[in-house]
């Protein structure tokens, strides 16, 4: 420590030299004109922090809007329908009679069996936000989870998916 305050007086050196070779009423100017860009600079942060934390604030907001508005319908989010799934009918006829009352029917492409109890599907041209409240609603409804899945996008808010489905 003792070894930096030497090194910054010596830094500090010339610029001592230089205000007192200022006449009084220079050194006056420079000392208030110090001041007051210190000042300045001290104002400045001040307002930048400010101007952060209201930012910060905001977005807070914003998220305790969207929590309160997903709390409040978390019962549609969970799924209410308390219908029991389809455990009887193959899943390659469920997919297709959900996938149709989605309106996802004519996407639907490819349904092929993979190994045991589990389903490799494609969609193309899919409606992506159609896509997942299907795909959600096969969760909570039917049981049926989604082991893999490929998306790629095709226009402004389709997409090429290539889905594996499993019952649980």
């Amino acid at each position: 420590m003792n070894a930096l305050m030497t090194t910054l007086a010596r830094s500090l050196e010339p610029v001592k030299q230089w205000y007192s070779g200022l006449q009084a009423r220079e050194q006056f100017l420079v000392s208030r004109g110090a001041v007051a860009a210190v000042a300045l600079l001290l104002v400045g942060g001040l307002l930048q922090l400010h101007a952060a934390v209201g930012k910060a604030q905001a977005a807070v907001v914003r998220k305790q809007d969207d929590l309160a508005y997903i709390i409040s319908h978390l019962g549609e989010l969970q799924g209410t329908s308390g219908a029991a799934p389809d455990l009887t009918s193959p899943l390659s006829s469920i997919v297709e009679r959900t996938a149709g009352d989605s309106g996802l029917g004519d996407q639907l492409k490819t349904n092929q069996p993979e190994g045991d109890n589990s389903l490799r599907v494609k969609f193309e041209g899919a409606n992506f936000d159609t896509l997942v409240l299907w795909v959600s609603s096969l969760q909570q409804e039917q049981g049926i989870q989604v082991q893999s899945a490929t998306i790629d996008r095709a226009t402004a808010g389709t997409v090429v998916a290539t889905l594996v489905l499993a019952r649980q």
